[in-house]
């Protein structure tokens, strides 16, 4: 029950608030971000990762080199990270005003899921 994701019922001046911080954001990091960066860019999945990653291989093996290959599930990576942590990791990054208002705007938010009535925690 707690690694199911909520439908966010939040009004719709707030859902178009978050995404005019996420446009300005992805502006803002479009230059920080290397190549090799799928996750969370318009136009990249994991379908663009995967073929990002057999390409790097076969130049590999084509060399007739050895690979080694290790993987991490990340998927709920995100569920951990504090709003303080977002802010610390982004400060020499981003413009300090946007900064100011992503600082502002998540701190105190909280959600929970209810499914077939069964209620996650808080």
């Amino acid at each position: 029950m707690n690694n199911y994701r909520p439908v966010s019922n939040l009004s719709s001046l707030t859902k178009v608030f978050e995404k005019c911080i996420l446009n300005r954001l992805n502006i803002e990091l479009e230059n920080m971000e290397g190549d090799h960066q799928q996750g969370f860019r318009e136009g990249h999945s994991t379908i663009t990762a995967l073929l990002t990653l057999q390409s790097a291989i076969a130049e590999i093996l084509d060399k007739k080199e050895s690979a080694i290959l290790y993987s991490v599930d990340l998927s709920a990576a995100f569920d951990l990270l504090r709003p303080d942590t977002i802010t610390e990791s982004l400060k020499n990054v981003v413009d300090k005003g946007l900064l100011f208002v992503i600082n502002d705007f998540l701190p105190d938010r909280k959600f929970l899921v209810k499914y077939y009535g069964e209620t996650s925690d808080l």
